[in-house]
């Protein structure tokens, strides 16, 4: 099955828009860092991340399973200000 996210990245347009990703069930966020890491380098691996509208630590990276339409937004440190 393939999960579709949209990926909103102030500041990253490259990586920001709706993306559809052909990943496993039970993929996690970690999974999903770690397919953007490989396709846009450093511009994942900082930052918030959150996962429809919950802020989600990156230690909970593993545990946080995706699902068909969640919404993931990056911010990264330089959006903070």
């Amino acid at each position: 099955m393939s999960i579709k996210v949209t990926l909103k990245a102030p500041g990253i347009e490259s990586i920001s828009g709706q993306r559809e990703f052909s990943l496993q069930d039970n993929v996690t966020l970690r999974d999903l860092l770690t397919h953007l890491g490989a396709e846009f380098g450093e511009a994942v691996d900082e930052g918030f991340i959150v996962v429809n509208c919950e802020v989600v630590r990156r230690d909970q990276a593993a545990e946080t399973r995706l699902k068909d339409g969640d919404e993931i937004l990056l911010v990264p440190p330089m959006a903070l200000g």
